[in-house]
């Protein structure tokens, strides 16, 4: 009898046509951890943690044993396997729907990122019926609610792969209105509104697309006292009827932003040009839009070449070569090499070098068995960690399948460190996509296994330092002040006290007192007190930072401090600041949208037009 796992829905064995039951809660949880995991040993201790992170009972492992007996007179033909101190499902993936699942999507991203539209649309097709429902539908606890938001953000990439051909084919009733039924699914992806509007916009309905991003504005104001450049260019362009084909993101690459701005250079006539006619150019350009809206004028940012290509590629249209097994004390070597080149800011380099990398890890990987296995379970999660780092810096997509497969890769690892490494980075790409509550929930819970370990200056409190800071990040992005100010503090007091002594760690983020309070300045500026922020940026010495990255951090937050601050000329010497310390930060999208702003308010500004010019903000 052929089973079928399912975990899109209900948690179900399914065979002969109808569900077999699994019996107890317990049961359940054991059978999904192993299915999602299909094929790999998996610990004994990760079970016991995933099952019962609710509270382990006295006697686990004896409760597991128990579990797992009962599981596998269940499971028929699927064969569930001791061995040592792990357990191991054995079964085809293909017969896990959440696997099938997965790999449709991954199909379809590479169609789509080839141009193959309707291949990608029939595989997508393929991929709708899998998901029945709510993904571990009747299981609590910590490890169900982090593999739910995962398979969202899965899913989430079919709705968008589906909306931008649609809104390419010109289907704007199609695709608004099934966007308007996902917005209760996804009722903080600001991605997806945006391409609600632009949905609505296309098909004739101007007024409540309007509506739309107004009230898009006032719930950001709202609940996160934060504007959004993007939805207020969005307005601007339909008040002055920029046609909606040149409003559409870029395949592969998002659009810049910017905030439209009363400008000397916009008004009157220009070059004997109507005012209408520069203002829509203006803002078609702050949109990102073609060239043929530019009037001939070429994007610089658009010919420079994109960092993550190579990563992107290796991801969506993978090679048929066979990659060969890299020795691990080579990998390590080669991994520290990568990991310079991202403390560098050389993202094109470090672009180059990931494919390689990440290909020679998993084929070392697949060779290896017991603890040489999870060593190197490891060392593919930390070169994914740095994948998805080079993605948040160049606001890439794939960003959602490094994160993943980079936590998936640690979790089979069984190091706290790299899996709260892997956590960090999936919990900055939920943020940036609006899930910032789902974001901190995975970090503190990441965060307290971490927290347990007895010596405060072992690499495992380091690494739960790391996590509450960019938990009070993503904490201040929700306006929740005291929450914010009491996880950075968290952080500052075991930087003061025990930095200096921790051994140097393999994180990208080393956490000391400086970088507390670089953390400081852009949790006050997302507050709205940028002010306070001053008093952090001062007690840091630029020169002191231990990288030409973070120095460009530093200014890059400083530049948005001031900004807030109407104080242009210092964002102005911040941002040349970026420049001079590591020219591919100044390339970065952020970093050109701040650009941009600043374009938009004091265009006078001397060397600003030229500034913006060199670095992609405005065409050269």
């Amino acid at each position: 009898m052929a089973l079928e796992c399912r975990l899109l829905g209900a948690i179900e064995l399914w065979g002969n046509g109808a569900p077999q039951p699994l019996g107890r809660r317990q049961e359940a949880k054991v059978f999904a951890c192993l299915a999602l995991r299909v094929g790999d040993e998996v610990p004994v201790d990760t079970l016991i943690e995933q099952v019962w992170d609710d509270g382990p009972p006295q006697a686990t492992r004896a409760n597991l044993q128990v579990a797992v007996s009962r599981l596998k007179r269940k499971l028929g033909p699927l064969k569930v396997e001791h061995r040592g101190d792990t357990y191991v499902l054995r079964a085809d993936r293909e017969a896990v729907d959440a696997h099938q699942f997965v790999a449709l999507v991954d199909e379809a991203q590479q169609l789509h990122d080839r141009g193959d539209e309707d291949k990608a649309l029939f595989v997508a097709d393929q991929a709708h019926p899998l998901w029945r429902g709510e993904p571990l539908a009747g299981l609590s606890g910590v490890w169900p609610e982090e593999k739910r938001i995962w398979l969202r953000c899965v899913r989430r990439r079919i709705i968008v792969i589906e909306s931008d051909i649609g809104l390419r084919r010109g289907a704007f009733n199609e695709v608004a209105g099934e966007l308007t039924r996902l917005t209760s699914d996804y009722p903080d992806d600001e991605a997806l509104a945006e391409r609600r509007v632009l949905a609505l916009y296309g098909d004739g309905q101007t007024g409540v697309a309007l509506e739309a991003c107004e009230r898009i504005l006032r719930r950001l104001r709202a609940r996160h006292h934060r504007s959004s450049a993007r939805f207020q260019g969005i307005v601007a362009a339909i008040r002055n009827d920029v046609p909606v084909e040149n409003l559409l993101p870029h395949q592969g690459r998002p659009s810049p932003a910017v905030t439209i701005g009363r400008n000397p250079r916009l008004t009157g006539k220009v070059d004997g040009k109507d005012e209408k006619v520069q203002r829509r150019r203006f803002v078609a350009h702050a949109l990102g839009v073609t060239a043929s809206v530019a009037a001939g004028t070429t994007e610089a940012a658009a010919q420079s070449p994109r960092p993550t290509a190579p990563v992107e590629a290796m991801l969506f249209t993978p090679s048929a070569e066979v990659a060969e097994p890299t020795p691990l004390n080579q990998l390590v070597g080669e991994l520290r090499a990568a990991r310079g080149h991202l403390r560098a800011a050389r993202y094109e380099e470090l672009g180059r070098v990931l494919p390689r990398l990440i290909a020679s890890a998993e084929a070392r990987r697949d060779q290896l068995a017991g603890r040489a296995r999870e060593t190197a379970h490891a060392m593919v999660a930390r070169a994914y960690v740095l994948a998805s780092e080079l993605a948040t810096k160049t606001r890439s997509d794939m960003s959602w399948q490094t994160a993943g497969r980079a936590l998936t890769a640690a979790e089979a690892s069984g190091r706290p460190t790299v899996i709260g490494e892997a956590a960090r980075v999936l919990a900055i790409r939920m943020r940036q996509s609006g899930s910032h509550r789902e974001a901190i929930d995975l970090l503190e819970s990441k965060a307290r296994s971490l927290a347990e370990h007895d010596d405060p200056r072992s690499p495992e409190r380091a690494a739960y330092a790391s996590l509450m800071l960019t938990a009070a990040y993503t904490a201040a992005q929700t306006q929740d002040r005291s929450r914010a100010l009491d996880l950075a503090g968290e952080a500052t007091e075991w930087a003061r006290r025990f930095a200096a002594e921790a051994p140097e760690g393999e994180s990208t983020v080393d956490v000391t007192p400086a970088q507390c309070a670089l953390y400081l300045i852009s949790i006050h500026t997302r507050l709205g007190t940028p002010d306070e922020g001053v008093p952090h940026a001062r007690q840091i010495a630029p020169a002191r930072l231990p990288s030409a990255e973070r120095r460009a951090r530093y200014y890059t937050d400083c530049a948005r401090m001031w900004h807030r601050m109407d104080d242009h000329r210092r964002m102005f010497a911040a941002l040349r600041a970026i420049d001079e310390h590591a020219p591919e930060e100044a390339r970065r999208p952020s970093v050109r949208d701040l650009t941009s702003a600043l374009l938009a308010v004091r265009p006078g500004l001397p060397g600003l037009w030229q500034f913006a010019a060199r670095t992609g903000a405005t065409p050269a």
